[in-house]
């Protein structure tokens, strides 16, 4: 048993550091890099790649997984934790300047995955989305119109970010000139609960519960809203929720159903409610 338990140590430990060392060597060459490219960078043969993974794409998949991960959990912590509109999107700045590397190997390697990883790809772009969009409903007037237009300019950042962020082109104040070139949005009061919370959130989906009826039964010491909550209040099953968000997603960010899937575990899996579910594609298995 103790000889069984060392074999399943060194296999994990063995992939770990493939992972490790692919991730490296992809994100350097925008996922250009060959199975023996990494396999070399990894002092190994080229047959342990295999050993631990199928093929390349199943490799590539576990490497945009983890990426994905990574860069969603940092969303998340600035949309939970942000207490305005202006700190959320400086905090949503940052996240895809200190990440830019990730993001831009990402969108440039995007062409060549295979439907799988794109379908990641498209999941962290979608997560990203969904908390601007709840952010500027929460706290703007004209919300979904101010977020689609803050949204467009992330994306044109994007498209010229190795000239802007690499370059220096753009100063550190660069987040408050663009609130105020799409004209800074009148950000409404905060509103007060019981507890004094100035912002509230839904343990199982993470929206902003910002009037008594976004909460279950309108009850507005529930925890949850109410799209989340049968006829009595009761948190519906994960599976029952994460069919509303999938729903939700594919209208309001016109995905295609495995994409919007794909993104409501990534939103769904890094709230209270379901923090013991596991069948989520952003947690290597």
């Amino acid at each position: 048993m103790h000889k069984r338990k060392m074999r399943k140590y060194a296999k994990q430990t063995t992939r770990s550091r493939l992972l490790d060392v692919a991730e490296r060597v992809l994100l350097e060459t925008d996922f250009g890099a060959s199975t023996l490219n990494i396999a070399e960078n990894a002092s190994v043969a080229h047959g342990t790649i295999f050993f631990h993974f199928k093929n390349r794409d199943e490799l590539i998949l576990s490497v945009v997984r983890r990426l994905v991960l990574i860069v969603t959990d940092k969303l998340h912590v600035a949309y939970v934790q942000s207490e305005s509109l202006e700190k959320f999107l400086i905090e949503h700045c940052h996240v895809v300047r200190s990440n830019w590397r990730t993001i831009r190997a990402l969108l440039s390697g995007f062409s060549s995955f295979n439907e799988d990883v794109k379908q990641q790809v498209i999941a962290l772009l979608a997560v990203a989305n969904y908390y601007l969009v709840e952010s500027f409903n929460r706290w703007a007037d004209k919300g979904l119109i101010r977020s689609t237009a803050w949204q467009g300019a992330m994306t044109y950042l994007s498209f010229f970010g190795d000239y802007m962020f690499e370059d220096n082109n753009i100063s550190e104040d660069f987040t408050e000139q663009l609130i105020n070139f799409m004209g800074k949005p009148q950000q409404n009061a905060a509103p007060t609960t019981a507890e004094g919370t100035a912002k509230v959130l839904c343990e199982s989906c993470a929206m902003i519960l910002h009037r008594a009826a976004d909460f279950a039964n309108q009850d507005t010491t529930n925890r949850y809203c109410t799209y989340c909550t049968d006829e009595r209040g009761n948190l519906k099953s994960f599976d029952a929720v994460l069919n509303t968000m999938t729903t939700f997603l594919e209208k309001t960010q016109v995905l295609n159903k495995k994409s919007a899937r794909n993104a409501a575990l990534a939103v769904l899996a890094k709230n209270p409610a379901w923090k013991d579910v596991t069948t989520t594609p952003n947690k290597e298995g």
